[in-house]
């Protein structure tokens, strides 16, 4: 494991913080600071860490790249954000997985 592949909670009370946890503040908030929400946003779908299936955010995320209008489509940096962008819609049919 490197330092890429692990993602720790950012404080509750930041950006960050309120973006990884899926709270609903979090989402205004992205939305009142589109610039510096994006490359969150585009790195929590990157980066698939939660610990198991309890923890289901494509909803969320769909929404916010939705709302903040970031591109769509493969994240060829990272085989498990592939599988985050897949549960999150970010996907379209018949584009190939990053690494296959």
């Amino acid at each position: 494991m490197t330092d890429d592949d692990t993602m720790p909670y950012r404080p509750v009370n930041s950006l960050a913080g309120m973006l990884q946890r899926g709270h609903g503040s979090g989402a205004r908030s992205a939305l009142g600071h589109p610039d510096h929400a994006a490359p969150l946003v585009l790195d929590m779908i990157r980066r698939d860490w939660r610990w198991d299936s309890t923890d289901d955010r494509a909803l969320y995320l769909a929404r916010l790249v939705r709302d903040l209008a970031l591109p769509r489509g493969p994240d060829r940096r990272s085989a498990r954000g592939g599988r985050a962008a897949d549960r999150a819609g970010l996907r379209g049919p018949g584009v190939a997985r990053p690494g296959r």
